[in-house]
């Protein structure tokens, strides 16, 4: 009778500590999920941001392209220009010979 007492209160302990050491597995799955949900959490700000950040990369090169393109044609309606002048003043050189 007091072996079978002796086992029970084993059991019993044994019992107790399982349950622990479950509570505090559960604690920690908790703990560890609720970091994973933080850092989830950063990551898609920071994707977000990655994103805006191509966009306007995107842009400001579609942009850069384009006022590339508004100087080249105005360096050649600037070149023409002194073309232009520069006959002027020969023509008006000339008139005045």
């Amino acid at each position: 009778l007091e072996a079978v007492a002796s086992l029970e209160n084993q059991l019993k302990v044994a019992g107790e500590q399982m349950e622990d050491g479950r509570q505090k597995f559960d604690q920690n799955l908790k703990t560890i999920d609720s970091e994973n949900q933080k850092l989830t959490s950063e990551l898609q700000t920071k994707s977000e941001n990655v994103s805006k950040l191509e966009s306007l990369l995107k842009s400001a090169e579609s942009d850069k392209q384009q006022q590339e393109e508004k100087l080249i044609v105005l360096n050649e309606e600037l070149e023409l220009q002194k073309h232009q002048v520069k006959e002027l003043s020969e023509k008006v050189a000339s008139a005045l010979q």
